[in-house]
Order: structure tokens, then C-alpha cells, then sequence
């Protein structure tokens, strides 16, 4: 088996059947299996496996985005495992442009596709680590008063082609693929991050042990961002509250830096 996708849902199952049926008939040419972690809810996502024989379905009590994906990758088979969100579609061959990047690359433990938007504008998808005054740009009036100020282009390497493969900090995770050895090494998501910055402290951790992490713009998907990003609701201060986490684990508590 080549690859294993994992998939987490609660409450979106109307978003999964364009994102398995962009799988299944993406004319990739790799061996992979699909799984799916579903919090039980009145959504139906127990109804896709009608439709889709082949999806294997596994009912989680909880809801949190890593410990989900957590228990899809122990599931899986693969010899990579690729996360992507449910509310994304992937363009034709995009799964085959993943993997044979990473064949291609046995360095590169980590890697993220190019995430546009459905108007088809492009989703910053790498990035470099945050920093203090990135946050402060993000959570305070200033990103909005100077939008393009240099902290948040650096932070979303806005000085790079795009369009070009680039080693990175990390990659997004809502196109998320992973090496098995990596998993092996540094083990799981860190399910202490209940909403945001699960992907961040995974390619922190993976580069500290040595491996890179790799944006791959050959594999377009489209991720339509179901989830609010703006205002101060239960998702932005969850999302908050990880970020804080993630300072205090990598760089305060361990006095650590940013690895190279």
C-alpha cells in the first residue's frame, strides 16, 4: 500500500462526498486506501460507505483534530499517510504528484500541497515558524491596519515563487503527507492541540530530528475553509490557546530554538 488518507469529520459530511469522489476518480496511479474518523452526529457520514465501498469507516467519541487523526493513522497501511480536511478536492493526479516527490526526495519527511482557494487564488499553504510579532500581527488590530507589513511576509514567505517547490518551516494541514519513518521517529500528532497548530508542532518536531519539510506545488487541491478564522469565537480562542501551547512547549519550557 502506497498511501493511506485520512480524513476526520463531525458535521461536514455534505463536504466529503466532492472530496472522496475527487479521490477516487483523480486517475491517480498509486495504491492507497481512504479512512474515515467520524464523530457520530445527524450529519449521515455513515451513508458514504453506500457510495463508496471501499472507505473504511471508524466512529470516534471524541471530537478534537489530532486525537482523530491519531486514530487514523494508526489505522493505516501505508507506507505514507496523507491527511487532508474534508473540505477540500483534490485536482486531477495530485496524489501521484505528492508521492513521487517524496519518492524522489527521501530527505524530505514532510510534505504539503498547493492549497488555492475555489476562485482559484492562492492559499498560503507553507510557511515559516511564528514569531512573537507574527502573532501580534494576527491577533491584534496592527495585521489589519498594515496587511502587508514585513513580519506577515515573512511568516507566509512572501519574498518566494510559489510556483516553484520550497523547503519550509511547515506545511498546512489541510494537505498534509507524512513519511512512516517520521511517524516511527517523533511519533503522533501531539492531541494536547485540541484546534490548530497539530501541524505546526508536527513539522517543528520532525525537523529537530532531522528531516525537511517540503512544499509541493505540483499537487493542487482546493480547500473551500468551512471553519470561521475571524472574530473572537470558540474556534479563534481554541486556535489561540494553541498557539500560546506551542510557545510554551517548544520555547519556553525547553528553552528551545527554532530548529535549522
Amino acid at each position: 500500500m502506497d498511501v493511506s488518507i485520512v480524513l476526520i469529520n463531525y458535521r461536514m459530511a455534505h463536504l466529503l462526498t466532492p472530496c472522496l469522489k475527487s479521490i477516487y476518480s483523480g486517475g491517480n496511479r498509486l495504491s492507497f486506501e481512504v479512512i474515515l474518523v467520524n464523530k457520530p452526529s445527524e450529519d449521515g457520514a455513515e451513508k458514504l460507505t453506500e457510495e463508496f465501498k471501499d472507505l473504511r469507516l471508524i466512529p470516534f467519541p471524541k471530537f478534537g483534530i489530532s486525537i482523530m487523526r491519531n486514530e487514523g493513522i494508526r489505522a493505516a497501511k501505508g507506507r505514507y499517510i496523507l491527511i487532508l480536511d474534508a473540505d477540500t478536492e483534490s485536482h486531477p493526479q495530485a496524489l501521484d504528484a505528492l508521492l513521487e516527490f517524496m519518492e524522489s526526495h527521501p530527505d524530505v519527511g514532510v510534505g504539503g500541497g498547493k492549497t488555492v482557494r475555489p476562485d482559484g487564488s492562492l492559499e498560503f499553504s507553507c510557511k515559516r515558524f511564528y514569531t512573537m510579532m507574527t502573532i501580534f500581527s494576527r491577533r491584534t488590530p496592527l495585521g489589519s491596519w498594515f496587511p502587508n507589513n514585513r513580519w506577515e511576509r515573512r511568516h507566509l514567505m512572501l519574498d518566494e515563487d510559489h510556483n516553484c517547490p520550497l523547503e519550509c518551516d511547515w506545511v498546512a494541514g489541510a494537505c498534509f503527507i507524512i513519511r512512516r519513518e517520521v511517524i516511527e521517529q517523533i511519533g503522533y500528532f501531539d492531541d494536547t492541540f485540541y484546534f490548530g497548530f497539530e501541524d505546526v508542532d508536527f513539522c517543528f518536531r520532525a525537523k529537530k530530528a532531522g528531516w525537511k519539510v517540503q512544499y509541493i506545488p505540483s499537487a493542487v487541491i482546493i480547500h473551500h475553509v468551512q471553519r470561521k478564522s475571524l472574530g473572537f469565537n470558540t474556534l479563534s480562542w481554541e486556535h489561540f490557546k494553541s498557539g500560546v501551547r506551542f510557545w510554551w512547549k517548544h520555547y519556553i519550557l525547553k528553552k528551545s530554538n527554532a530548529p535549522k
